[in-house]
C-alpha cells in the first residue's frame, strides 16, 4: 500500500468497481511487497473510492502459506468492516464468470455461471 491509491482515489475517485487481489500474502515478511493480505485490499478499496469491490486471484493455486479459502472469508468481513454493503462486495467462486454491464447506471453485479 503506497500513495498512489492515495492519489489515484482523489484524482479519479469514485470509483464504480475495483477489482483487488486478496490472496497469496502469507508469510507477509515475505510477501507483503507483492501481496495485498484481505485486510490491507479492503483497506485498498477505501482509499481509492471504489464504491464495489471485486476479490481476485485467490483459492485456484497454492502459492503461499495462506489457506486456499481463508482469502475470501478474511476479505468479506474486511469489507463489510470497512463499511461496504454485501451487495456492494463481490467473491467469485473459482472459476466462475462475472459479466459487468457496464451500461447500466446502477453498475449492478450480474454473474453467468462457469
Amino acid at each position: 500500500m503506497g500513495p498512489v491509491f492515495r492519489q489515484t482515489g482523489h484524482k479519479y475517485g469514485p470509483i464504480d468497481l475495483a477489482l483487488i487481489g486478496i490472496g497469496a500474502y502469507a508469510p507477509r515478511k515475505l510477501l507483503r511487497s507483492v501481496h495485498a493480505s484481505p485486510e490491507e485490499a479492503a483497506d485498498m478499496g477505501k482509499t481509492v473510492k471504489a464504491k464495489s469491490l471485486l476479490g481476485m486471484h485467490w483459492g485456484t493455486i497454492e502459492l503461499s502459506q495462506d489457506n486456499t479459502f481463508e482469502p475470501a472469508y478474511r476479505f468479506q468481513k474486511a469489507a463489510l468492516d470497512a463499511g461496504y454493503q454485501n451487495d456492494t462486495v463481490r467473491l467469485p467462486s473459482v472459476g466462475e464468470t462475472v459479466a459487468l454491464n457496464v451500461l447500466e447506471t446502477d453498475r449492478q453485479f450480474e454473474a453467468t455461471g462457469t
